[in-house]
């Protein structure tokens, strides 16, 4: 089934996809930049991927989507005036695409419903593209379609790089409902490079328009970025990427997906979001601007917005804890630090030291018998230190 993201050339936008910019070549790059910065192509497609048959494709500086209103609700709460506040001024600074919350058996986090959240957001940012995140296995096409119903026109269904699988059922039948469809391959660093691709033409194949890279523990290097992106481009699939600031490193990873090919990228006002947070969309547009993308964006905008309504309600306004950077350096998601957290308590061992000895073991399956193990050779080592 060749599946087409929607593209209108003649304005370098899409018809119900990311919005475009115009691409022009990097004076800063000295990474490999895509052909398609520098002057348009034709490219004919044989694969039954994401791609435009017999289609001239677009400069690939196609998007920037705004999670605040899904990440920032690990941190703080917010109101439906806030997030209607929220949406407003992102748009009027040139956000396009704002992402509103989770879709999942757990609930949202504010105790507002997904779809009042997308009725708010709208309100405040007509235009706007609303979309929303969909967890895979919790979610339903019948609550998608109260988002869609509220005014979404994207879903981002999010799951394990290892278990997209699962999640194909979900893709195509969001699809059905004439949206724009991601899908986000959380904790994509723990698939072989070589398997990436076959995954994202597995999502694509089920009608996902866009296949997302995902950096969950912000563990990605920019070199490894730009590679993994790049062979999703050189097989014509449209590819995001969102990145957490573990290592300092979001903004320069998002800059690295984008000059690798990559269509959006994702950001947070203030980078606020799990763990060390997101990349800094004030940060990341000037960073972009630099480079020659996004001109249209109102950085400074988006900078005060980010300085009234997010900075103070942060948990950690600057810098990353000694934990974030632990979590990072293993590769590990910070939705475990708790489960772990115990065990060590409970074995008298280092949150630190036990955090990296589980994701030796797994990286996706932290189960209390990995755990366990984990800590008891742990234990063991440090004994043998002793004597």
């Amino acid at each position: 089934m060749l599946v087409a993201f929607p593209l209108t050339v003649a304005t370098g936008r899409s018809e119900k996809g990311f919005p475009g910019a115009t691409g022009i070549a990097d004076p800063l790059s000295t990474d490999r930049v895509p052909i398609s910065l520098r002057h348009r192509v034709t490219t004919h497609v044989e694969k039954a991927v994401c791609s435009v048959s017999e289609a001239e494709v677009v400069p690939p500086i196609d998007g920037l989507v705004d999670c605040t209103l899904r990440e920032g609700t690990y941190e703080m709460r917010f109101s439906r005036s806030e997030v209607e506040v929220i949406a407003s001024t992102l748009f009027s600074a040139g956000v396009t695409h704002i992402e509103v919350g989770v879709d999942s058996a757990r609930g949202s986090r504010l105790d507002i419903p997904c779809s009042d959240l997308v009725k708010a957001a709208t309100l405040g940012a007509p235009e706007a593209e609303v979309g929303i995140f969909a967890e895979a296995g919790s979610a339903t096409i019948e609550s998608i379609k109260d988002s869609v119903s509220a005014g979404a026109k994207f879903v981002r269904v999010g799951v394990n790089a290892t278990e997209v699988e699962k999640s194909l059922p979900l893709v195509h039948q969001a699809k059905s409902l004439d949206i724009t469809v991601t899908l986000n391959a959380m904790k994509t660093y723990a698939v072989p490079t070589a398997d990436v691709l076959s995954i994202a033409e597995a999502a694509c194949s089920a009608g996902a328009d866009l296949f997302y890279v995902v950096d969950s523990a912000g563990c990605m290097l920019p070199d490894e970025v730009n590679r993994l992106v790049s062979i999703l481009s050189d097989a014509h699939i449209p590819t995001g990427f969102h990145g957490h600031d573990n290592l300092s490193l979001a903004v320069a990873n998002s800059l690295s997906a984008l000059r690798a090919g990559a269509v959006a990228v994702d950001g947070t006002l203030r980078g606020a979001g799990r763990s060390a947070g997101n990349a800094q969309i004030e940060v990341l547009v000037k960073v972009m601007q630099r480079a020659g993308y996004l001109k249209d964006v109102d950085g400074d905008r988006l900078a005060d917005i980010a300085e009234t309504l997010i900075a103070e309600r942060r948990k950690r306004d600057r810098g990353v804890s000694h934990l974030d950077l632990v979590l990072g350096e293993s590769r590990c998601h910070s939705g475990n630090v708790n489960f772990i957290g115990e065990v060590a308590e409970r074995w008298n061992l280092s949150l630190h030291a036990l955090v990296r000895a589980v994701c030796r073991r797994d990286l996706i399956h932290v189960s209390r018998a990995v755990v366990e193990a984990a800590a008891a050779e742990l234990r063991a080592a440090n004994s043998k230190i002793r004597k």
